[in-house]
C-alpha cells in the first residue's frame, strides 16, 4: 500500500474533525442541566474535545512539515508557530494553546474536570474548530493556486 501523500492526509484529518465536531455539537447544545444530570455526556464530550484537539495537532504538524519549517516537540508550540507564519490568526492560535493544556488534563487524567467545563469548552470549540479548519483549508487553497 502506497503511502498517503502529505496533503491527502491533511485534508481526510481535517475530514475527520469536521465529524467529530458535528458530534460534539449536540452534546453541548442539550440544555446545561440536562449534560450536568448525564455523567456519560461529559465523558463522550471530553473524549471528542481530546480527539479534535489530538486532530488539530496532527494538522498543525502536517503544514508546518509542508510549509519546510521545524515541527515544535511541544504541542501547544505548533499553533504558536502556524500563528507566526501566517496560518493562524493570533487569538485562534492561543485558544488552541489552551485546548492542548485541556487535552492534556483529559488524556493524563490528572484530575476530575468538572462537567461545566467540559461543556463550556466543547461549545467554544465548535466554533473554534471551523475557524482551525478554516484557515487550513485556505492555506491547502493558497498551495494549490501556486502550483498552478
Amino acid at each position: 500500500m502506497a503511502a498517503r501523500k502529505p496533503r491527502d492526509l491533511l485534508l481526510a484529518k481535517m475530514e475527520n474533525i469536521d465529524a467529530y465536531i458535528q458530534e460534539l455539537e449536540p452534546l453541548v447544545h442539550i440544555p446545561l442541566a440536562e449534560f450536568l444530570e448525564h455523567p456519560y455526556y461529559r465523558r463522550a464530550a471530553e473524549r471528542l474535545i481530546q480527539i479534535i484537539i489530538e486532530g488539530a495537532i496532527d494538522c498543525g504538524a502536517i503544514v508546518l512539515d509542508q510549509m519546510g519549517k521545524p515541527v515544535p516537540g511541544a504541542s501547544r508550540e505548533i499553533f504558536a508557530r502556524l500563528h507566526q507564519f501566517g496560518v493562524l490568526e493570533r487569538s485562534l492560535a492561543q485558544r488552541f494553546q489552551d485546548y492542548v493544556g485541556l487535552r492534556n488534563r483529559i488524556v493524563h487524567d490528572y484530575e476530575r474536570i468538572e462537567a461545566p467545563l467540559v461543556y463550556r469548552t466543547g461549545r467554544r470549540l465548535l466554533h473554534d474548530g471551523r475557524a482551525y479548519l478554516r484557515a487550513l483549508l485556505q492555506w491547502v487553497q493558497r498551495g494549490a493556486r501556486r502550483r498552478e
